[in-house]
């Protein structure tokens, strides 16, 4: 699991959440709609871990299903939009302005891993000297 909570969708309950994210794009969902992407992403997700989750854990599951090009899942909009609510009651915030934050976060933390996998990472890699190791041989 990626994200585990407790008291996120009723209070108590642990709640599990795993993160997908697809490239429409991609030449394998070309001929599939966006909505049909997400529905199947989901129930992959559920059919790896509902189950289990629900059995072993007593808890509860969300499939967090995003896009490359920014775009949220129903689930995942369900969650934004009750984490924003939790935030912006708990802090006396603007509940629009609470969800744009969100969105957008999210939206550039997306774009921020899909430079990083497409051109790597441009800071220099500290490479140890091993001449100054004694590994007492």
């Amino acid at each position: 699991m990626d994200i585990t909570c407790i008291g996120f969708w009723r209070p108590q309950q642990a709640n599990f959440m795993d993160v997908k994210i697809f490239h429409p794009g991609a030449p394998t969902y070309v001929k599939k709609t966006l909505p049909q992407l997400y529905r199947e992403a989901a129930a992959k997700k559920k059919l790896a871990y509902h189950r289990r989750i629900v059995e072993v854990e007593k808890g509860a599951f969300t499939p967090l299903v995003m896009s490359t090009v920014g775009t949220f899942g129903p689930e995942m909009t369900k969650v934004i939009q009750r984490a924003a609510g939790l935030i912006s009651e708990r802090k006396s915030e603007n509940y629009a302005e609470t969800v744009a934050v969100i969105r957008q976060k999210l939206r550039f933390g997306i774009l921020r891993s899909t430079f990083i996998a497409l051109r790597g990472i441009r800071r220099k890699v500290a490479v140890a000297n091993m001449g100054s190791f004694d590994f007492n041989l």
